[in-house]
């Protein structure tokens, strides 16, 4: 089921198969559908603590996708070193609409998967479209 989305997306993609399948392994590894799977949203600006509050209050939750934007940024290929050359901001800037591209599609296919979700989204009007589509 995961080649056929992997290929999909990959043809679709800045991204190989090969990435797009370390992110599907990643986040969709041992994660089983529900009828009715669960959606929490924790959503605020750069900083705002939905990171912290995710691991501190959240990680006993079990069978969730956990969709973090910091955890899609440093899996992109080039991210790490762009961020260890021109600093946090430039590499931020660089590979944000990529990131975003890819978080797009993750929660696309988090929803067709029917599979729970915890979703950390930066507050903008950017983000929000992608969640409410769902």
């Amino acid at each position: 089921m995961f080649k056929k989305y992997i290929r999909e997306f990959a043809e679709t993609s800045f991204l190989d198969e090969e990435t797009i399948a370390l992110f599907y392994n990643d986040f969709f590894s041992g994660l089983t559908a529900q009828k009715s799977p669960k959606i929490i949203a924790l959503a605020g600006t750069s900083g705002a603590g939905k990171t912290t509050y995710r691991k501190k209050y959240l990680k006993s939750l079990v069978n969730y996708h956990v969709h973090d934007m910091d955890e899609i940024l440093i899996r992109l290929p080039g991210y790490q070193n762009d961020l260890a050359t021109g600093g946090q901001m430039k590499a931020f800037d660089l590979w944000w609409e990529k990131a975003r591209i890819v978080c797009t599609y993750l929660i696309h296919k988090t929803g067709s998967l029917m599979v729970p979700a915890i979703y950390l989204i930066f507050a903008s009007v950017v983000a929000l479209p992608a969640l409410i589509a769902l």
